[in-house]
C-alpha cells in the first residue's frame, strides 16, 4: 500500500510539473488534496479569468519546493497548531484580505496571547463554526472558563440558549474599548440592546449613567437581574440613610443565622423602581 502511494506521488510530481508550466499551481494542489475544501472562502471559488483569485497559493504561498517534492517539503506557510508556521506569518496571510476585521488585532488580548486565526476559525471546512451562536459559546468558553460558569448562573444573558452570542458584545479581533467591547465603552455596549435605560433623564441616577457594572455583572449572577448583590444590600453600599430612616441590613439577617423578616421582604426598588433615571415631574427620588 505504501509502495503504491509513493508510486502515485511520483506520477503526480511529474504531472504537477506540467501543470505548473501550463496552468495554475492550484490545479496541482487539488490533485492530492481532494478533501480540502475552501467553501468558507467564497471569493476564491471562481477562476482567475472570472475575476477570482488562486485559492491555495494565496494563503500558503507559491510553495514551489512542495510542488516539486510534496513528500518531503511542506508548503511555504502551513496553518497548523503543532508543527506549522509561527503565528505571525499565518495571521499576516489572513490579514492580507481581512484588513477591516483585523485593524485592531495587534493590541488585542488574543494577539498578545499569540493566538493564530485558525485557533478559532475553520479554514477549509464547509461550515464556519465560530460564526454560529450555538458553537461560538462552546469555542469561546473553552478558554474563558470563568465565563462558562457565570453564564450558567440563575440570572444570565441568553447565551447558551443561542439568543445572543459572545460577539454581540465583544470583538475578538480587538477594539478601542476595554474588554474588546463592540461599543466605545461599557455603557454604550449595554445600551445597544437596553435602549429604554438610555438617558439623558430629567432625574438621573449617577451610578447607572457612570458604569453599568456598578450594579450589574455582565455574564451571570445569582441575583436578578444580573445584580452584584440583592436589594437592599446593593443600594446600601451607597445609601445608608438618605432622606428617611434606614437601618443597615447586613447578612446577619439572612436565613441560617437570625432571619429578619423585614430584611427578607424589603427591597429599595419596591418604592424606587426608576433606578436608571426618571423623566416624571415627580421622579426626583426615582419613585416613578
Amino acid at each position: 500500500m505504501i509502495a503504491l502511494k509513493k508510486a502515485s506521488c511520483i506520477f503526480l510530481i511529474l504531472f504537477t510539473s506540467l501543470l505548473i508550466n501550463s496552468s495554475s499551481a492550484d490545479s496541482a494542489c487539488a490533485m492530492c488534496h481532494q478533501s480540502a475544501s475552501i467553501h468558507t472562502h467564497t471569493r476564491f471559488d471562481s477562476s482567475e479569468t472570472d475575476g477570482g483569485q488562486p485559492a491555495c497559493t494565496s494563503c500558503h504561498g507559491d510553495s514551489s519546493a512542495h510542488l516539486s517534492n510534496p513528500m518531503n517539503e511542506s508548503p511555504d506557510i502551513t496553518f497548523k497548531s503543532v508543527g506549522g508556521a509561527s503565528t505571525e506569518p499565518q495571521n499576516n496571510q489572513c490579514r492580507n484580505c481581512h484588513q477591516t476585521t483585523s485593524q485592531h488585532w495587534d493590541n488585542s488580548v488574543h494577539a498578545l496571547e499569540d493566538l493564530s486565526c485558525n485557533s478559532c476559525h475553520t479554514i477549509h471546512g464547509q461550515k464556519e463554526a465560530s460564526l454560529g451562536p450555538e458553537q461560538q459559546i462552546k469555542m469561546c468558553t473553552a478558554c474563558h472558563q470563568r465565563v462558562r460558569s457565570e453564564v450558567r448562573l440563575p440570572s444570565h444573558h441568553p447565551i447558551e440558549q443561542a439568543g445572543m452570542s459572545c460577539t454581540d458584545c465583544h470583538n475578538p479581533h480587538g477594539s478601542m474599548s476595554p474588554g474588546e467591547l463592540t461599543g466605545i465603552n461599557l455603557n454604550d455596549t449595554c445600551l445597544t440592546c437596553h435602549e429604554s435605560q438610555r438617558g439623558p433623564f430629567l432625574f438621573d441616577h449617577p451610578p447607572a449613567s457612570d458604569d453599568c457594572m456598578n450594579c450589574h455583572t455582565p455574564h451571570g449572577s445569582v441575583h436578578e437581574p444580573l445584580l452584584n448583590a440583592r436589594g437592599p444590600q446593593l443600594c446600601q453600599q451607597c445609601h445608608v440613610a438618605n432622606f428617611h430612616p434606614s437601618d443597615l441590613n447586613a447578612g446577619g439577617g439572612l436565613p441560617g443565622r437570625q432571619p429578619n423578616a423585614s430584611l427578607l421582604g424589603k427591597n429599595c426598588m419596591s418604592c424606587h423602581p426608576a433606578v436608571h433615571g426618571s423623566n416624571h415631574p415627580s421622579g426626583a427620588r426615582l419613585t416613578r
